[in-house]
């Protein structure tokens, strides 16, 4: 009897580990390219009870995507919120055997328990990977995106959430978003996995909008973040993140904004070399007295010429701001803007108002682009209001012809940019649906589209490459 007493006891021992260890939130791979080799970076986002209750990784087993793979020690390790660890682990350089584009993979064998938008996520194996291109005998220098804030979000039942997956690149290349499945392996998708109605991601600025959700608990997405460079993909990164949706009422969140340049309905700004801007936004939450307002965003003191201060302001500042229960944070923007500073993709200005409650700190993003030199695209004036336009363009990639087509009933402008966002084609869409070829004359690269119907009401953006 005794013997199978201990025995109970020891399975019992082993569910309650296997219970915890269902331990990873998030997370990416970085990475650095110089020539053949490449320096890379992986940083998880893992659970603290699980991780203290003895489930850990001071190793991490790095898949090169060549045949490779090495064993990377932590480097770091630090608690980054009440409940989750961020953990980086880096190891030596790798070299690639030849020119080729390569997917560094990463695998783990669980995520957390219980999220809702996948089947059985406590035993769901844990897969993220970056795409690299190599060019043998080249001393070619680049880095992928890097990211400005933890991918581990608080959102709020019945409320709109939005936040920015702040990634930006140096070097002058430019960035596109777009939602991808999660994945337990290379090339397998978790079970069941869906996106929620009413979730998506702006493919030119990386801001997350979640229109009301209406199920509390933990839901994971993933963003493959592309990178470009003389309108060529040259790699990517693809960032798995967690949202935990709590219980309503919780904040009363409201931001405000006065700028010196008109903004667009999109949030979106134009700017010349030569301007000088500057814009307040101010944050403060209703229903709440402890908040905060913060920046994560690019250009910040640099040179002298970009400045941003945030402090709190006297109540008086904005009429709207003397029932409200938390502090009036103001940010003040100024820039001094110069030639050195166009570019063909925007720069993403983050604000995240922050309110701390009881059991939770919920967060969201207010997300302003500077397009400098370049003008902004027409799908960025467009409202909220409007509704997608039920459009597609393919072959993709296009050689000398494509297709249009169109669903909806509506007429309207198609306008073609290059990567320099400058104007290269324009197409009128008559009414009704249509699937109607066009020849290209356009030189190799990548463009952008933007679908403006004539009533105002619909629209379409997308993105395609000419070979």
């Amino acid at each position: 009897m005794k013997r199978i007493l201990l025995l109970v006891v020891f399975l019992l021992n082993m569910v309650a580990v296997e219970s915890f260890a269902t331990h990873i939130k998030g997370g990416q791979i970085l990475y650095q390219i110089i020539g053949d080799k490449a320096s890379v970076a992986l940083i998880t986002y893992t659970n603290r009870s699980a991780v203290d209750a003895g489930v850990d990784d001071p190793t991490a087993s790095i898949d090169f995507g060549d045949g490779t793979s090495s064993e990377y020690p932590r480097s770091s390790k630090r608690l980054i919120n009440d409940d989750t660890y961020e953990n980086v682990y880096m190891g030596e350089q790798h070299r690639f055997p030849g020119t080729g584009t390569y997917k560094i993979g990463y695998t783990e064998s669980n995520r957390t328990g219980d999220i809702k938008n996948m089947s059985n996520s406590i035993n769901t194996p844990y897969y993220v990977e970056t795409l690299v291109s190599i060019v043998s005998g080249s001393q070619t220098t680049y880095s992928g995106p890097l990211f400005l804030s933890a991918p581990i979000f608080q959102a709020e039942k019945n409320k709109t959430f939005t936040n920015n997956i702040s990634a930006y690149v140096q070097n002058g290349d430019s960035l596109a978003y777009k939602l991808v499945s999660c994945k337990q392996a290379r090339n397998v998708d978790v079970s069941n996995y869906f996106i929620p109605n009413g979730f998506k991601i702006d493919p030119y600025s990386g801001q997350i909008t979640w229109d009301n959700p209406s199920i509390e608990g933990r839901y994971n997405f993933a963003v493959m973040v592309e990178l470009y460079r003389s309108g060529v993909r040259i790699g990517y990164v693809i960032r798995d993140f967690q949202i935990y949706v709590n219980k309503d009422q919780l904040s009363g969140q409201k931001f405000d904004i006065t700028s010196s340049h008109s903004l667009t309905p999109g949030n979106s700004i134009s700017l010349d070399p030569g301007n000088v801007f500057s814009m307040e936004v101010f944050f403060q939450d209703t229903a709440n007295s402890i908040a905060n307002l913060k920046y994560f965003g690019e250009l910040q003191n640099e040179d002298g010429v970009f400045n941003i201060t945030i402090e709190q302001a006297n109540a008086s500042a904005r009429e709207t701001s003397t029932a409200l229960k938390s502090p009036l944070y103001k940010a003040t923007v100024t820039m001094n803007v110069e030639e050195k500073h166009k570019r063909s993709m925007p720069y993403n200005l983050i604000f995240r108002g922050e309110t701390k409650g009881s059991s939770a700190t919920i967060s969201n993003d207010l997300t302003i682009q500077l397009y400098i030199g370049v003008p902004v695209p027409l799908g960025i004036n467009s409202k909220s209001a409007k509704s997608k336009a039920n459009l597609s363009l393919y072959p993709v990639p296009v050689t000398d012809r494509f297709t249009i087509k169109k669903e909806s009933n509506v007429s309207g402008t198609l306008i073609i940019y290059d990567i320099e966002g400058k104007d290269v084609k324009r197409i009128y869409l008559s009414n009704g649906a249509l699937e109607t070829q066009y020849s290209i004359e356009l030189q190799s690269g990548t463009y952008m589209y933007n679908f403006n119907s004539d009533n105002g009401e619909e629209f379409s953006t997308g993105k395609f490459l000419v070979n």
